[in-house]
């Protein structure tokens, strides 16, 4: 668990850009659940792909080449060039 100095840091940037921040609830854990048993994505991508699509969202960007596979929502991969 991150302490509250390591959220502080974190959650500057979405504040000030007005970005809602979904709780994980049960809801989201059991939709991540199906999603990792559908299309096997790692736990923290799960969460997040079933944070988005528990708010509304049809596409999501990545940059996980592995996170294409995941149909739902539609999975946008960021082109950018890694080091």
């Amino acid at each position: 668990m991150p302490s509250v100095i390591t959220l502080l840091a974190i959650l500057v940037r979405p504040k000030r850009e007005g970005t809602p921040l979904v709780p994980v609830d049960l809801a989201v854990a059991k939709l991540a659940t199906r999603l990792r048993a559908k299309y096997g994505p790692r736990t923290p991508d799960a969460l997040q792909v079933a944070s988005a699509i528990h708010a509304g969202a049809t596409r999501f960007l990545a940059d996980d080449a592995q996170l294409k596979q995941t149909k739902e929502p539609e999975v946008l991969l960021s082109l950018t060039e890694k080091y």
